[in-house]
């Protein structure tokens, strides 16, 4: 019973940073990789302001989040943006973010150091298994009614199909890509906080966690909502179980097995859907 309330856990953290992905790529076309970065960056401020600065717990965490997302909002004003305006290829901003997520781990090892930490968040050290499941489910559901159900989800979406005529209209697209990228920065963030509390944080369980993210799309298809979850079911359900039996050691080989042998039998996915192409 205890494995399948922990897969539940892991499945629904990874539908979470997969529907991040989600709204970002519709906004960029292109998947940000600096993100693994952010995951990191958080939980690593959290430890400082709390275990060193003795800071109050809720007060830690509301500077960790404000901090990565402020982070996030200068890499987009001074890199992300301005080539996006000026139709920079979406495999130079890869190469870029690539890049900016180096830059982001170096100055974590520099500033809070490279050994595993275990962060103390006494106020999900004393929730239950169940408490986190419901947090999770509320945080979902928070963006599935905000990417469903409002002007932002629009625009995003509007900003996937023809970015050139949303700009027509007046609307102001940098605005959209800055709330993209906050929204999942803020996201990546949470999961970094969450994840460090659980299994410790390292400086580069971030970028595991985002090729978790990257992979329940390709298998989703980038669809709806719905086969994001069902991916994440799948994908946390076979990862977990396989690092249950076989050994953690297994968990990224097995996550790349399932993106490699669903994308073999179906390439659109599970949704048999014909879709833009990714670029990765």
């Amino acid at each position: 019973m205890e494995i399948i309330i922990y897969t539940i856990t892991f499945s629904l953290l990874c539908f979470l940073i997969s529907q991040s992905l989600s709204v970002h790529y519709s906004a960029f076309n292109f998947f940000d990789l600096s993100f693994a970065g952010i995951f990191v960056l958080s939980p690593n401020i959290y430890f400082y302001f709390y275990s060193i600065l003795v800071l109050p717990s809720y007060i830690s965490i509301l500077i960790s989040l404000l901090i990565s997302v402020l982070t996030t909002i200068i890499i987009y004003k001074i890199i992300f943006i301005p080539l996006k305006e000026q139709k920079v290829s979406n495999a130079i901003l890869l190469i870029i973010s690539i890049g900016v997520y180096g830059v982001l781990i170096g100055l974590v090892g520099l500033i809070f150091g490279s050994e595993t930490r275990i962060i103390l968040i006494p106020l999900l050290k004393n929730a239950s298994q169940f408490s986190i499941i419901l947090l999770l489910i509320l945080f979902n559901a928070i963006l599935v009614i905000t990417w469903k159900h409002t002007t932002f989800g629009k625009i995003c979406r509007a900003l996937f199909h023809n970015p050139s005529l949303v700009s027509i209209q007046g609307i102001n697209v940098s605005k959209y890509y800055f709330l993209s990228a906050c929204t999942t920065s803020l996201i990546f963030s949470i999961a970094g906080l969450l994840i460090s509390q659980e299994y410790g944080i390292t400086n580069f369980i971030g970028f595991e966690y985002l090729l978790y993210g990257l992979s329940i799309l390709l298998i989703s298809g980038n669809s709806s909502t719905l086969y994001l979850l069902l991916s994440s079911l799948i994908f946390g359900f076979a990862i977990d179980l396989s690092a249950f039996y076989i050994g953690g050691q297994w968990k990224i080989a097995t996550a790349f097995l399932i993106l490699i042998l669903i994308l073999a039998i179906n390439p659109t996915g599970l949704s048999r859907q014909k879709l833009r192409k990714l670029t990765i």
